[in-house]
């Protein structure tokens, strides 16, 4: 995987967060809102992330990272990122990208609600490298799609959503939601045959409680 583009926007004032930054990478993926940030130790970048509220406490969850093989990649990123911050230079393009389907790895299934439009929430591993968190799989009225992450926001006082990681190419997420629909059908097959055979034990065991009922009293 590789950085196609990067682009920064500043924000005014004194907080600690000093701006966003919008990436392509491999000129089919974009992610927005990487935060630009002043930290004890210097700037830094942070991924877009998301707010999670539990046992009465907030805390924040990356939609997406990079994993250990992505190291470097990440380190490359800040890199650029924190370089066009300070040095208020134009967007960087890398025009040698030879842009190639992405493949896909890693597919875990978070949740599978029963009685619900939303048929599953996934997390997947895109080049071996970015792992992207809270994709959703959406039974809609023209079929299933896929939702990618995204966080709300308020615009003339209604609840909207900026999607913040997305795919370019209509290819990619077709792939990706064939995939997550394949993964749920052998989950579902393996809950079926599970149950199938525990319910097997269980008439088996009900049936050898019956015949030791029945002979227990012929023996006495």
């Amino acid at each position: 995987m590789k950085i196609s583009s990067v682009k920064v926007f500043k924000l005014s004032g004194n907080s600690k967060l000093l701006g966003y930054s919008s990436v392509c990478l491999d000129e089919r993926i974009i992610v927005k809102k990487i935060k630009i940030a002043e930290g004890k130790y210097g700037k830094f970048i942070g991924m877009p992330s998301t707010s999670v509220k539990k046992d009465g406490k907030t805390s924040y969850k990356d939609l997406c990272f990079f994993n250990k093989k992505g190291v470097d990649l990440r380190k490359e990123l800040s890199d650029k990122v924190l370089n066009i911050y300070e040095n208020d230079t134009n967007d960087e393009n890398n025009k040698e990208i030879t842009s190639e389907p992405l493949q896909f790895s890693n597919i875990y299934l978070r949740k599978i609600p029963s009685e619900s439009k939303m048929k599953a929430v996934a997390s997947v591993t895109v080049n071996d490298v970015l792992v992207i968190n809270d994709l959703r799989l959406i039974e809609g009225s023209k079929g299933l799609f896929l939702s990618f992450p995204s966080v709300p926001y308020t615009k003339d006082g209604k609840t909207e959503y900026e999607t913040l990681i997305y795919f370019l190419d209509k290819e990619d997420t077709d792939n990706l939601t064939n995939l997550i629909i394949d993964v749920i059908s052998i989950q579902i097959k393996k809950h079926i045959e599970s149950y199938e055979f525990v319910a097997f034990f269980i008439c088996i065991d009900i049936t050898s409680i019956m015949w030791y009922s029945k002979y227990k009293k012929e023996w006495n």
